[in-house]
């Protein structure tokens, strides 16, 4: 067994060879340094089980705990944590992937980062592009700090702007020309409804509060749902939504699709209304509740579809 500062050395040195397998080679001269010869800096590649180190061009995919690749590369990188220091052209399979620029491949990791723009694909539980996206981001949380011409998929997606990209998730933010309205509904199942939308035009996801007007057993919900703006004309547009409502109770669930028709009454509101198709269903043998109104239904002892009308005015801010 080793000793304690058999180790420590052991690491000091090893620590030491990787800073130095970083650092540039010593440079050469071409001609007389006198005669203004510029001198041309030369680098080395270091290959290990533990830590590799590539110059840029290198042409052997790289396997070890650590990669570190100079420059732009063709090569893929396999490790827990890859460094590419220029454009990536290949992909990264690690725990934590960097490219230094633009990425033409895939980075496929716990954490993934594109230092210039992303023409490629990014899967993993939280992606970073900075100069924009041009291909996929999948994951938990999708980060691109300029314009997305790509698509987002994820829980919590953000882009500083979207010019025919399109952000798919549980909430997306896009800080300029994003979509944000709030609107107040009527509905045949949960009469008065409350909702925050938020996203883009062509997908939003609507944050929901329903309650059912009954003042002997005020019934109170929250849900969760999604949208699309298509529109036709200047002023009118089509508006298909599926939204799904579950009571404070957890005695019954509301599952509708709602294709609305919407006119602007300006640049910031709005006005909507269409059918309504509702499947409600019970849980834990809980009541059914009749809609306050319908112009069809069905019912059974556990199930309800109908047929009713919702309509609502949107301000969107």
């Amino acid at each position: 067994m080793l000793k304690k500062s058999e180790k420590l050395k052991l690491g000091v040195v090893f620590l030491s060879m990787l800073v130095l397998s970083a650092l540039p080679a010593a440079e050469e001269t071409e001609g007389n340094a006198e005669e203004g010869a510029a001198p041309k800096e030369k680098r080395s590649s270091v290959y290990s089980v533990f830590v590799n180190v590539a110059a840029e061009d290198f042409y052997f995919p790289l396997f070890g705990l650590v990669n570190i690749a100079r420059g732009d590369q063709r090569v893929p990188q396999f490790g827990l944590i890859n460094i590419n220091g220029g454009t990536l052209r290949s992909g990264q399979m690690g725990l934590f992937n960097t490219a230094g620029r633009n990425l033409l491949g895939l980075q496929l990791g716990l954490a993934n980062a594109a230092g210039g723009e992303l023409r490629g694909a990014q899967m993993g539980l939280a992606n970073f592009a900075f100069k924009g996206v041009r291909g996929v981001q999948l994951g938990l949380a999708n980060i691109s700090t300029k314009s997305i011409r790509g698509m987002q998929f994820g829980l919590f997606n953000y882009a500083d702007s979207a010019e025919g990209g399109v952000p798919v998730g549980l909430l997306s933010v896009v800080r300029h020309g994003g979509y944000r309205a709030l609107e107040l509904s009527f509905a045949e199942a949960l009469p008065v409804n409350l909702a925050f939308k938020i996203g883009t035009e062509k997908f939003y996801s609507s944050f929901i509060f329903s309650f059912y007007p009954d003042f002997k057993d005020l019934e109170i919900a929250f849900g969760f749902g999604a949208g699309s703006i298509i529109p036709v004309t200047r002023y009118f547009f089509i508006n298909p939504e599926i939204n799904n409502v579950t009571p404070l109770t957890l005695e019954q669930n509301f599952l509708s699709f709602t294709p609305l028709a919407g006119f602007n009454l300006g640049s910031h509101i709005s006005i909507v209304a269409g059918p309504s198709l509702a499947y409600i269903y019970t849980i834990d043998d809980g009541d059914i509740r009749n809609p306050l109104f319908t112009i069809g239904k069905k019912f059974n002892d556990e199930h309800s579809l109908l047929l009713g009308v919702k309509a609502g005015v949107r301000i969107r801010f």
